[in-house]
């Protein structure tokens, strides 16, 4: 899943877009607001956010983004190994170092 999609937003979303569907999906799943909801839902929406939001981490990320697209891997399946496309990063892990 792409930061993109956490956010429910298109790639090519302005900035505007991007701090609408955050407040939007944030006042949903805030466990302030839903205690019974999972505090790493927020954390997440709040890191897909801090990324997007600023104009350099996002063009890097953007990069990124592109680059795992067009690079082949390697997979392990019940059935052997495989070659894929990596579409996605892991969105609970802080990417570029932060």
């Amino acid at each position: 899943m792409t930061l993109y999609e956490v956010l429910q937003v298109s790639e090519t979303a302005c900035p505007e877009v991007i701090d609408a569907a955050w407040k939007a999906l944030l006042k949903l799943c805030h466990p302030d607001l839903h205690p019974d909801m999972d505090h790493r839902v927020a954390q997440t929406l709040n890191q897909a956010h801090d990324i997007l939001s600023d104009p350099a981490q996002r063009n890097q990320y953007d990069t990124q983004l592109a680059a795992s697209r067009m690079t082949p891997q390697f997979t392990l399946s019940a059935g052997g190994f495989g070659l894929s496309s990596m579409n996605s990063f892991v969105i609970f892990e802080r990417p570029f170092g932060r």
